[in-house]
């Protein structure tokens, strides 16, 4: 597993320098976040036990990235977003590697395999954490649901929507949904697509400003301002603190190509990865 990790952060680590390059020549904010920023700031770079990597933009900068990605990432990547694959269904985007693989079991007998990635998450102006969000939240959710759906060969009545409106359509509802025009003036950011709670992830717009440049790996990429802040939001006020062994888990890795054409296979296709910290 080991092995697995050093070779897999290699590659990821490749693409974020990608994206950092790209924001950097065009101006546009992003940050790390979720495990990652954790990762910078207890670890120096990856949690040696986690397998992909987050960062997160203001909506403007975002749909900017979308925009430029074809011509500005080059030959060796691509982007994951409802513009180059009709069928995609998630409220975030992906940077993946060509000639890579990550085969990931989604349930229900769903899998996905967008290639070795980085994912990019819109970050909404709010006014707040209220319950409104929540609403909202879970609207986006459900609809990311329906389009997953669509993917997989469900025939329950209730899912019939999934089936009958395309899945742009739906994406274009949860981002429209995300992006409340309410909100416009708002004074927070809320990240809908998160796996954490959206009261957690609705942090003031303060505290990520321009960024500031901090270490991660051998590089410094741009964090949240108040970075300290957004940890404690996040994880509480020990997020310095090493979870217990039996926490620390991967993705549903069942297949990983890698850039030099090698193959890795996991026993546990249908569990998440326990992996011990060996640092």
């Amino acid at each position: 597993m080991s092995d697995y990790l050093e070779k897999l952060h290699k590659e990821i680590y490749e693409i974020i320098q990608r994206i950092d390059k790209v924001c950097n020549d065009n101006g546009l904010r992003y940050y790390l976040i979720g495990g990652t920023l954790l990762g910078a700031v207890r670890h120096g770079g990856f949690i040696p036990w986690d397998d992909d990597l987050d960062i997160a933009m203001p909506r403007a900068d975002f749909q900017r990235f979308i925009a430029i990605a074809a011509r500005e990432l080059g030959s060796e990547y691509h982007l994951s977003w409802i513009t180059t694959d009709p069928q995609y269904f998630l409220r975030f985007a992906k940077v993946c590697k060509n000639n890579t693989s990550f085969v990931e079991n989604l349930g229900r007998g769903s899998y996905s395999d967008f290639g070795i990635f980085v994912d990019i998450f819109p970050l909404d102006v709010t006014n707040g954490y209220n319950k409104k969000i929540e609403y909202r939240r879970a609207i986006s959710k459900k609809l990311e649901i329906a389009m997953h759906l669509r993917r997989e060969n469900v025939h329950d009545i209730k899912h019939l929507l999934a089936k009958i409106v395309p899945n742009p359509v739906l994406h274009y509802i949860s981002t429209a949904v995300m992006r409340s025009k309410s909100s416009k003036s708002g004074s927070y950011y809320s990240n809908f697509g998160s796996q954490y709670a959206i009261k957690k992830q609705t942090m003031p717009i303060s505290w990520f400003a321009e960024g500031i440049c901090i270490q991660f790996e051998d590089g410094e990429f741009s964090a949240p301002k108040e970075y300290q802040r957004v940890l404690e939001s996040i994880f509480g006020p020990n997020y310095m603190q090493l979870p217990p062994k039996n926490s620390r888990r991967t993705h549903y890795p069942q297949k990983v190509v890698f850039s030099d054409g090698e193959v890795m296979l996991f026993k546990t296709p249908d569990k998440k990865v326990s992996v011990e910290d060996n640092t």
